[in-house]
Order: structure tokens, then sequence, then C-alpha cells
């Protein structure tokens, strides 16, 4: 798990202070301190990754987490379904990774695992790799041609649940095939749903899906073998800034310790 802890009492003890000598208001404002730093870094996280990442951007912002482990312990995290992405992982097959990630997996009868994966053909562009986006333009072309493209109505009311399916139709020759020659967008369907904006007013969401089936008797055939993927390294790279952060911090509240003492 890659983690950034700041123990208040641990800190200020190398440098001499005790905890329990700071009066109350003092200490208060220390711990005030260290919550606000503690949101400083996840937001500077959270703007790294945004800034950094696209197809695998929504799924590290969710693993990301905040807790304070004791009174005087506060901690940034990401869960371990997101390491991968900040740390990079080397070719090879992914079928235990992500089998054994996430969800639990189910048990067919043959006593295989197995999930089943979603994939969605109408994502933000921003989070969408130069090949995915490449896919969605198929998509979004193919819906237009067929009069999909737009909320799906009957009897004068948004569809809800799965508004349509296309199963085999952009199966057949000139779409998208994968390394094996299978088509991608086999099975398409589109699902619309309510969605309640901010402002409280109802809008209705579209997700265009695909799905695929992931088993451990698929091992050995290449079907879910990767490319090596650098790491984010975004913790990494903000440990700089962040610990001037926690530097500025302490000397804050050494200052105020010295205050004190004058009076």
């Amino acid at each position: 798990m890659a983690i950034k802890k700041y123990d208040l009492e641990s800190q200020l003890k190398e440098l001499g202070i005790e905890l329990e000598s700071l009066t109350k208001q003092v200490e208060a404002r220390a711990k005030e301190g260290m919550g606000l730093l503690q949101q400083q870094i996840y937001g500077k996280i959270v703007e790294k990754a945004t800034e950094k990442l696209k197809s695998t951007r929504s799924t590290y912002i969710a693993n990301l987490g905040m807790i304070n482990d004791s009174d005087n312990l506060w901690v940034v995290f990401l869960k371990k379904d997101a390491e991968w992405i900040e740390n990079g992982m080397p070719a090879g097959e992914r079928i235990d990774q992500i089998l054994n990630g996430g969800k639990p997996a189910k048990v067919s009868k043959s006593g295989n695992k197995y999930k089943t994966i979603p994939f969605k053909h109408n994502k933000n562009p921003q989070q969408t790799s130069r090949a995915q986006m490449q896919i969605q333009n198929v998509v979004k072309s193919e819906l237009k041609k067929r009069g999909l493209d737009k909320t799906i109505m009957v009897d004068g009311r948004p569809k809800l649940g799965k508004a349509a399916s296309l199963k085999n139709e952009l199966a057949g020759p000139g779409m998208p095939v994968n390394r094996f020659n299978k088509p991608i967008l086999a099975g398409l369907n589109i699902y619309q749903r309510e969605h309640k904006t901010a402002g409280g007013k109802t809008q209705i969401k579209r997700d265009v899906m695909t799905f695929r089936t992931i088993s451990e008797s698929q091992k050995g055939s290449g079907l879910w073998f990767y490319k090596e993927m650098k790491g984010a390294h975004i913790f990494d790279e903000i440990e700089k800034e962040v610990d001037e952060m926690w530097g500025k911090m302490l000397t804050d509240i050494i200052g105020q310790v010295k205050i004190e003492v004058k009076e």
C-alpha cells in the first residue's frame, strides 16, 4: 500500500518538545494544522493524478484515502487495488491479479474462479487512451447511423435499464478487433439511468458497454497479457513538496511554543 504518514507526537519529540507540554490551545491549533495538511496532501495527489493519468485516473482517485490512525497520526494512502498504477507492472499475464483484486471472484461449476469485466465505450475523453478513443469514435459513429446516439424513448419516456442491444451488429468486417482477431464490440449494450444533478434536476445518463469474462481456465492463452506499464510514482513526486509543507507547519508550532514560553 502506497502510504504517507505524519506523526505529530514523534516529530515533536525529535525536536525536544513533549506533546503533553503544549497548552490545550497550542495543541488544538497543531492538530487542526495537521488535519489541514492532510487535506492539502490529498488534494495535491489528486491534482497530480488528474494531470498525469487518463484511463486509470478514476481508479487511482477512487482508491485514494485519508485516515487518522490516532489523535496524533495522520495518514494519506492508496489502496492495494490501485498500487499497480502507482508502482507500475512488468509485462505479463494479469489473470491472477484481476481475479484476486477488487470484488471477490465467482466460482464456476468446473471450479474455476471467474469475473465479468465491464468495458465502457462512452467515457470522458480526458479519461481515455488514444486506442480507446479510436474505438469510442467507431461506436459513436455506428450508434448515430442507427439513431441510437440520443436518449432512447418508449411511449414518450426515457427507457431505463438496458435500453438497446446491438448483439453482433458491430462484430462484422471493418469493426475493431483485438490481437487475436476477435471483435471488440460484440454484444454491445446501451444502458440508461436517472441521475440527480447538484441542482436537483433529473438527467438521463447513458452507459455504452461490452463485457468480457476472465477465468482461471484462460491461463496460458495470452488473452489477458499486458505490456509493461510504467508507474505514476505520484507519492514520490510530491514527497519533497509535502516535506516542505510539513516542515513549515512544525516551524509554526515551535514558534507558538516559544511565544508561550516568553509570556
